[in-house]
């Protein structure tokens, strides 16, 4: 298999442990209260369905906390998203072969069945859902990117289809690895589209998923989201194949666009596990060429992130060719211009 046998030699951890860890479902600073509701009125609306919630409302994004009936945090919902942010059991990520750094979490990322809208707390589709994610260990997104970084386990589906395991970012041209590599590529099975073509994985990619292909990987073929084959198709919500393209996705809710320059600490506390950050890494301030998905806050107390890079051959949360992180000094925080939630 193409890039596995160097990389599986350096080894990979994702550890659990029974100690709760510092990052919860808020974000980084304390968010400005836009409204709160009444406990009662809550609890009226909502306890025949799935118990008593009490729902803040929140701005910056707009969005709602909830918190059970002893003031626990349970969830992070924000206005037209379906990925969720739900509080529950610590976690680490690591990535030893390639950082000190690890992620001590008990943000669990999961993906709800429409976008949330205030109000959806009364309705059955939602109530079903939010049921069932509270206390749940199954695969999340923050799990399922580690499922790619340096020597992660080979996984086989029912159909013998490697779904995950150790990626390679694209074979090498001229000296250097080369993007372009999407997510059934790494599969090594042909994907049809919304609108009935066909991609073909090709031999040579086998295995290998650059940036945006890794998001695609993720959120698309793991999680759920419907997807699209170049930018997007008439009347067809879908997750696009570019960079730049997922950053103004009509799937994805704005967080912040720094311009031309890095973002200010106010706009990076916007941030919580699982949103979706942009580079410009190339001579245009402004082009967005590279795309990560975040992880949290690091024990050194920077926010982290994991992304597909040439640098390291794949998906890496390390600091190969530049820290994976969003603050501070260094290649990727001067490079950061725009975030999103999906």
């Amino acid at each position: 298999m193409r890039h596995l046998n160097r990389r599986q030699m350096l080894g990979w951890c994702v550890a659990g442990a029974a100690a709760a860890g510092s990052l919860g479902a808020a974000p980084v600073l304390a968010p400005q209260v836009k409204e709160k509701l009444d406990q009662s009125e809550v609890r009226a609306r909502a306890k025949r369905l799935f118990g008593a919630y009490r729902y803040e409302r929140m701005s910056r994004p707009d969005r709602t906390l909830v918190y059970d009936e002893r003031g626990a945090p349970v969830a992070t919902l924000t206005e037209g998203a379906r990925s969720a942010v739900f509080t529950g059991g610590h976690r680490r990520f690591a990535e030893p072969a390639s950082t000190r750094a690890h992620v001590d979490s008990t943000s669990w990322v999961r993906l709800a069945p429409r976008p949330w809208r205030f109000g959806a707390q009364s309705q059955s589709w939602f109530t079903g859902w939010f049921a069932a994610q509270p206390g749940s260990t199954g695969p999340d997104a923050l799990s399922l990117a580690m499922q790619y970084v340096t020597g992660a386990p080979r996984r086989v589906d029912g159909d013998g289809v490697a779904y995950a395991g150790d990626a390679g970012f694209g074979p090498l041209v001229g000296g250097q690895r080369d993007q372009q590599s999407d997510f059934y590529d790494y599969l090594g099975v042909p994907w049809t589209w919304p609108d009935g073509t066909t991609s073909a994985p090709r031999p040579q990619r086998y295995r290998d998923v650059d940036c945006s292909g890794f998001l695609r990987l993720l959120w698309g073929y793991r999680m759920g989201l419907p997807m699209v084959a170049g930018a997007r198709e008439r009347g067809v919500p879908g997750l696009p194949r570019e960079a730049h393209q997922i950053a103004s996705s009509d799937l994805a809710v704005p967080l912040f666009d720094s311009g031309a320059k890095a973002p200010s600490g106010k706009q990076l506390a916007r941030l919580q596990p699982g949103d979706l950050v942009f580079f410009a890494l190339h001579r245009d301030p402004r082009y967005l060429s590279h795309a990560g998905l975040v992880l949290g806050e690091d024990n050194q107390g920077h926010l982290r992130f994991v992304s597909s890079r040439q640098t390291i051959d794949g998906p890496t949360m390390g600091d190969t060719g530049g820290a994976a992180r969003l603050d501070g000094a260094g290649y990727y925080p001067r490079a950061v211009r725009r975030a999103v939630r999906l």
